[in-house]
């Protein structure tokens, strides 16, 4: 699994295997904030804020791609 983040004077975009996941206006970005829910099966959670109030929530089931997402985020921001 390949994760690639890329941080342009336009947009946060993250790449899955080398596919678009994610597309975000960089004038838009406000923050972004990660958890855990549940005990046994759980999910992973990342939700971006624009300014203008709204949310993108992605969810994943496997913690590593959730953690490689995080830290290659943490990379470019």
């Amino acid at each position: 699994m390949e994760i690639i983040v890329k941080k342009t004077l336009k947009y946060l975009k993250i790449y899955v295997d080398e596919s678009l996941h994610l597309n975000i206006p960089i004038e838009e970005y406000s923050g972004i904030q990660s958890w855990i829910e549940g005990d046994n099966l759980c999910s992973y959670c990342i939700e971006f804020y624009l300014k203008n109030g709204q949310k993108i929530l992605c969810t994943y089931e496997d913690k590593k791609i959730w953690m490689l997402i995080l830290n290659k985020i943490d990379e470019v921001l």
